[in-house]
């Protein structure tokens, strides 16, 4: 996606909202069976350096596999239905973030 792209009303009708600062962005990818030790790591190495990192937000998302046999706080993932396993944290300055959460009708830690 390119600042200067317009979007094909036909495909979707999201518009940029004003007012909007153009800015640079990195994505770092990993797959597979990532232990939560690891994610904790992830989390407070960014989290104690975002004032240095002279960034506005950074956005930390985890998404698990539907048929985990467990999740969330090492509790049961019941995936009867669904089986949302996800959860992103926005990390903001001041020592703030904001967790949301995605869970399934049947986890146990619903």
């Amino acid at each position: 996606i390119r600042l200067q792209d317009n979007v094909d009303p036909y495909i979707s009708i999201y518009t940029t909202p004003t007012p909007h600062l153009s800015g640079n962005g990195s994505l770092l990818c990993c797959t597979g069976f990532i232990p939560s030790s690891i994610i904790l790591f992830l989390f407070k190495s960014i989290f104690d350096q975002f004032n240095n990192l002279n960034i506005p937000w950074v956005a930390l998302s985890v998404w698990g596999f539907k048929d985990s046999p467990i999740s969330w706080n090492k509790q049961e993932h019941g995936h009867f239905m669904s089986g949302e396993n996800n959860y992103s944290f926005l990390i903001l300055p001041d020592s703030m973030y904001i967790l949301y959460q995605a869970l399934g009708a049947y986890d146990s830690y619903s």
